[in-house]
């Protein structure tokens, strides 16, 4: 077993360590998968991107190229049908059809091939006469589109007037004869500046190329729209078929920046990785302050040990883990802590408590250790024959003697080869359950669950576990003793007991009960029960007109500490239309007496009506001191007290006690009265109030109330 170190170093679990592992390498894989596909998602909306515009580009080739082959059929039209005003106003016509398309720079009429009208003026004198047919360059178009009977477009080529352009021919035939041709020239500049405007984008993010097969020369503008052959370098990526007549043309798109490669991604990708070793940092640091923090949420601050919820888990872990083997418990409680902290200081205390962890560590070393409460600590090991009871109490007198603190008592509740198969946390309670029932002997250390403990421990979980049932059930009966007056023996009050009474007759003892449910907080409860059920008697004679008489209800230290006491007794005061007066509250709790929150708890139930008696005067929970600090009406003498009359020192604390409170204005009752000495010497002191069984043995509710009403 993995031995527990007192450190204060923290670091991330060997577990956490293959997680970051895990994450970082998923993240990096995850890295390059997101790159990779940014790269092909940019990269085919650059494609995208630029096929809209390219298509947008050759629809603005095809819409000239379309006007012009119109333009020539409208040339045919005039020159078949009306021939004569035609030519005689071609200027005109060829003027309003230059108009609708810009980059028509010429416009020929050429019968039989010989050019006979031109247009604009100044290429007349040029191309007037010129044979197209027999043109070296571009005779074999003109023969092309006679032999074919179709429109052809040749070009870019150098023109006559020393510009770039393409050269339109539209054959016309008469009666299947070839007679003219119908010419429009494209001007290279125009037809470049045209397509841009039709296109309402900035041609500046774009380079394009447009290519037909073998053609022989190259033209570049300041646009870079480029005319060149099949074998130039034109983008693999976009490449657009543009139909002409008699050849097809291909429009390259290419961004001005070049396509994006693997190197443009380089910046994205170190800043993604920068990124991603960030987030992998900052998630180190994120486990590594939750690795602290739960560390501190398992570990006690003081000592460095496992806290109560950190032993749990751990004790879990092992146990799961080592389902064959066999595990001790041990618990050691210091006993009396408080006192020795009001003795001799925090600081003080705080040493020996650190001192503890270390030494009870070394009684098991191969186990784990935790402080278990804030004066105990708890251990799980393994089972060995070293684990012996006179081993333990062997170290513990070593430990004693060199604690910063001498002469205090450690408890030691031994669990030894625990069932796996209970709860850690009843395990536990097995354990301290034994520590416990050693506390107020002092010539006993260390209590073994597993011997007579466990008996006991198992009647008092049987108890606690009916305890919800017996009180619905009405199983908790309210006994009354009486109470007189010292000097005329007239019943003056009563005091509220509960017995448990169980349906099968079966009586179980006070001793057995109250103090198993003072402990575990359910005398709240029954201390409620208790009080309600006397506040009810005390109504209904209220309502039968019949004479009533103080009863006082004993208020428990868990009850006097709760924060809804109060409250939760002034309405039932309230809803049984009775006074505070008739319901006194006996308070043993009283060595807390400088308890500021004990002063101003007492000091409102005064206000609100009530009388506040002391207790079991005289057992050492309470004190002459006590009648200064806290607002008493009457004090009780315990038991004890009484049972030392005709003891001269008994008698004379008797006498100085009764003298006492008459001074602080308070009554004094007797408890325990059982013989007629005992109560002429009390009268002799002026006790105001006897109750014992010298009057009355506790009764049962009918007993009682036929008692007072006999009396009243």
């Amino acid at each position: 077993m993995r031995r527990t170190k007192l450190s204060s170093k923290v670091s991330i679990s060997s577990s956490q360590k293959k997680l970051l592992t895990f994450i970082a390498v998923i993240s990096f894989i995850f890295q390059a998968l997101s790159m990779h596909l940014m790269y092909k998602t940019n990269h085919q909306e650059q494609i995208d991107n630029a096929k809209i515009y390219g298509e947008s580009v050759a629809s603005g080739i095809k819409l000239i190229v379309n006007s012009s082959l119109y333009i020539t059929q409208s040339m045919e039209n005039l020159y078949l049908h009306n021939r004569k005003p035609f030519l005689d106003e071609f200027d005109m016509y060829c003027t309003g059809l230059g108009k609708s398309t810009p980059s028509a720079s010429e416009f020929f009429i050429a019968p039989c091939g010989i050019i006979s009208h031109a247009w604009p003026e100044e290429i007349k004198d040029s191309t007037i006469g010129f044979n197209l047919i027999k043109d070296t360059e571009l005779g074999e178009k003109s023969v092309q589109a006679i032999s074919t009977r179709e429109i052809t477009v040749a070009g870019p080529n150098i023109l006559k007037n020393g510009k770039t352009g393409f050269i339109i021919r539209n054959p016309i035939f008469t009666n299947g004869k070839f007679e003219a041709f119908s010419v429009v020239v494209l001007d290279w500049n125009k037809f470049v500046q045209q397509i841009i405007s039709e296109v309402d984008t900035s041609a500046s993010e774009y380079d394009f190329g447009v290519w037909k097969k073998n053609n022989r020369h190259t033209y570049t503008d300041e646009y870079g729209f480029i005319f060149t052959d099949c074998n130039a370098d034109v983008s693999k990526d976009l490449s657009i078929k543009i139909p002409v007549p008699n050849d097809i043309w291909y429009l390259s798109v290419e961004p001005v920046s070049g396509w994006i490669t693997w190197k443009d991604m380089i910046p994205e990708t170190l800043v993604s990785l920068a990124l991603t070793v960030l987030v992998i940092l900052l998630f180190y640091i994120r486990m590594r302050d939750t690795a602290k923090k739960f560390y501190a949420f398992e570990h006690d601050k003081l000592t460095g040990v496992l806290n109560r919820e950190g032993f749990f888990e751990e004790a879990k872990k092992i146990l799961k883990n080592n389902p064959e083997k066999s595990y001790d418990v041990l618990l050691g409680d210091i006993n009396n802590f408080k006192m020795l902290n009001s003795i001799y200081g925090t600081a003080v205390a705080d040493k020996l408590l650190k001192y503890l962890a270390v030494e009870f560590k070394k009684l098991e070393p191969y186990g784990i250790i935790g402080r278990y409460g804030g004066d105990s600590f708890i251990s799980l090991f393994p089972t060995s024959r070293r684990n012996s009871k006179d081993v333990f109490l062997e170290n513990s007198k070593n430990i004693i003697s060199n604690a910063p603190i001498k002469n205090f008592k450690i408890n030691y509740g031994f669990y030894g080869n625990i069932d796996h198969t209970l709860p850690i946390n009843t395990i536990c309670d097995r354990v301290l359950f034994a520590a416990k029932s050693i506390k107020r002997n002092y010539e006993v250390h260390f209590a073994n669950y597993n011997g007579p403990v466990s008996k006991i421990h198992m009647k008092e979980q049987l108890l606690e576990s009916s305890f919800s049932d017996a009180l619905a059930a009405d199983e908790f009966k309210v006994w009354f003793q009486p109470k007189f007056s010292a000097d005329e023996e007239k019943l003056v009050g009563a005091e509220a007991l509960v017995r448990w009474i169980q349906k099968d007759g079966t009586v179980i003892p006070p001793v057995d009960f109250i103090p198993l449910f003072e402990r575990n907080g359910l005398i709240v409860k029954l201390d409620e029960y208790v009080f309600t059920a006397v506040c009810s008697l005390i109504r209904r004679r209220q309502e039968e007109g019949k004479k009533i008489i103080p009863i006082s209800i004993n208020v428990s230290r868990a009850s006097l500490h709760h924060s809804g006491l109060i409250q939760k007794y002034k309405e039932i005061i309230k809803s049984n239309s009775i006074l505070p007066d008739y319901v006194p509250l006996e308070l043993t709790e009283t060595y807390e007496s400088s308890n500021l929150k004990l002063k101003e708890l007492t000091a409102t139930l005064k206000q609100e009506g009530f009388k506040i008696h002391m207790d079991d005067f005289g057992t050492g929970l309470s004190s002459l001191s006590c009648l200064n600090l806290l607002p008493f009406d009457v004090i009780k003498l315990d038991k004890s007290l009484i049972d030392f009359i005709g003891n001269d020192g008994g008698d004379e604390i008797l006498r100085h006690t009764i003298e006492l409170a008459h001074f602080k204005k308070m009554n004094v009752v007797a408890e325990g009265v059982e013989t007629e000495e005992q109560l002429d010497f009390l009268r002799k002191l002026h006790c105001d109030i006897i109750q014992g069984y010298y009057f009355s043995k506790p009764r049962p509710y009918d007993d009682f109330i036929q008692f007072i009403d006999d009396r009243l």
